[in-house]
């Protein structure tokens, strides 16, 4: 899901929201102020050609919302523009164009391209730089921690009465973690710096 920037029209706060492309304009609310904030257009954010290119796999910008991938690709075939290994990168759609296929890009050139026909100001330098080299290194499977602390302030909801101390707090952890992680599990490889 793309991240997008808003406005307080009180209080100026600025504010990043991950929501659908086809929800990207709706009324978004300050936390600060609970004025109305409006979608600014940022700069995108974009890393070296091998950082964000290189380590998407096969990430098409869209996550989950099949909904716009599906509008996205049809508008792109449409235009005779070749999805096929890019990225759609909403930031670069030109004012007005939702979807715009010129968004899909697949390299250092075509974020470019997009972005002087986007009018966007890309900030800093868009260089080409060596990936560090990556080693695999083989570790136990773990349960992600965000998995086991929404586990964990379930059961502290539950049986606890929504509060407990840090000591208890880090037992309680331990011990989902131990209870949800499959058993038998086998050694899962890790991308770590060489």
């Amino acid at each position: 899901m793309p991240l997008y920037e808003y406005q307080c029209t009180a209080c100026g706060a600025v504010a990043e929201m991950f929501r659908p492309i086809a929800q990207r304009n709706d009324p978004a609310f300050c936390a600060k102020c609970e004025g109305s904030m409006q979608k600014i257009f940022s700069t995108p954010t974009l890393f070296t050609e091998t950082a964000f290119f290189g380590r998407r796999g096969s990430d098409d910008g869209f996550g989950h919302d099949n909904r716009s991938r599906i509008i996205a690709r049809a508008k792109a075939r449409r235009a005779g523009v070749s999805t096929e290994g890019k990225v759609f990168m909403p930031q670069l759609c030109r004012k007005g164009k939702p979807f715009d296929p010129q968004a899909w890009v697949g390299d250092v050139s075509d974020i470019k391209r997009a972005a002087a026909a986007a009018n966007v100001n890309v900030k800093g330098s868009i260089v080409n730089i060596k990936q560090p080299k990556m080693a695999v290194e083989m570790r136990p499977y773990r349960v992600a921690d965000d998995i086991v602390d929404r586990k964990v302030q379930d059961a502290i909801a539950d049986n606890y009465g929504g509060k407990v101390d840090d000591k208890t707090y880090r037992t309680l952890k331990e011990s989902v973690r131990d209870a949800i992680t499959p058993k038998n599990t086998a050694m899962v490889p890790h991308e770590v710096l060489a």
